[in-house]
């Protein structure tokens, strides 16, 4: 029953912007205690995985700042690389460096999956007495990546096993039976790996970087794509207008073709 108390205060219409269904991400920093400004932060280098959802952000330390201990930043710099970087070109070919200017100068953070079924989740923009609903593409965390203290370890465990590897060149010579087997089985192992979960985080690591602009909140480029979170058409839906009987069959047509099913055959 109505209740006649329970009246109506005001009617906001509102619409869905399907605009940026495919490439709509909301960022999560678990790891800060306070939320973050990063309107004014320094964007070194930004890259994404289409595929696999990731993305990864470095972002600019302040090196001239007074918190800043420069002589533990040119120690990671020189814990990531092996060597002091600055202005070392590499060679064609090779990795190149953490750190180019031979000091820690930036902090790196990728993201993970936080929620993998993201189809109930929308993010919504009240303006003008209207709400704008944009359906996401993924909601990812933002943890910052020591990468430096792995490139160390990996770097001392490589010198400590050439440092104990037995070099003695007198071998035993041994006789060897050597069997090949029938079929392609190199294709038919990764066909097998593929399908487990060692194959899908495979996939996932060689899948390369695709490098990315990062446009600040005050640029024209991120006002047009802030833009899209606006549905383009007002124009309401013809279903919401018809009567329940109407709207149920447009909504469970009948079909003809089904054929009834008399009480005793369906027991």
């Amino acid at each position: 029953m109505e209740d006649e108390d329970d009246s109506v205060v005001e009617e906001i219409p509102v619409f869905l912007s399907k605009n940026l269904r495919d490439s709509l991400y909301l960022f999560q920093y678990p790891t800060k205690t306070e939320l973050p400004n990063h309107d004014d932060s320094v964007i070194v280098n930004c890259c994404v995985k289409p595929i696999a959802q990731e993305v990864k952000v470095d972002f600019g330390l302040d090196i001239e700042s007074a918190h800043f201990d420069r002589f533990k930043g040119e120690q990671f710099a020189v814990a990531a690389d092996g060597k002091n970087t600055y202005g070392a070109v590499p060679p064609k070919g090779q990795e190149r460096p953490t750190y180019k200017r031979g000091i820690m100068d930036k902090q790196a953070f990728t993201s993970s999956r936080s929620i993998t079924d993201v189809a109930k989740y929308i993010v919504g923009i009240f303006t003008d007495r209207e709400v704008h609903l944009s359906p996401l593409t993924s909601i990812v965390q933002m943890r910052p990546v020591l990468s430096h203290f792995d490139k160390d370890d990996k770097r001392k465990k490589a010198e400590q096993k050439a440092q104990t590897e037995d070099t003695d060149d007198d071998e035993v010579l041994q006789q060897v039976t050597v069997k090949f087997a029938r079929g392609n089985a190199k294709n038919s192992g990764k066909e097998q790996r593929a399908g487990t979960y060692d194959g899908f985080v495979q996939r996932i690591a060689d899948e390369p970087w695709c490098e990315a602009y990062w446009h600040s909140r005050a640029t024209p480029t991120a006002e047009l794509e802030r833009r899209k979170l606006f549905a383009t058409s007002h124009h309401g839906s013809s279903s919401l207008a018809l009567a329940p009987g109407e709207y149920l069959r447009k909504l469970l047509p009948y079909d003809e073709h089904v054929q009834t099913v008399a009480p005793a055959a369906a027991s």
